[in-house]
């Protein structure tokens, strides 16, 4: 593997990473809105 494939591995991982905890934070907080609402 060369550098820039390693690279570009690791910053699409960490991107990944990034987008998967916002969707989590936004999901969460619509799980938590839902549930205040119907209790």
């Amino acid at each position: 593997m060369t550098w820039s494939k390693k690279f570009a591995l690791a910053l699409l991982s960490l991107l990944a990473i990034v987008v998967a905890y916002q969707l989590g934070k936004q999901i969460g907080a619509w799980i938590i809105r839902s549930g205040t609402m119907i209790g």
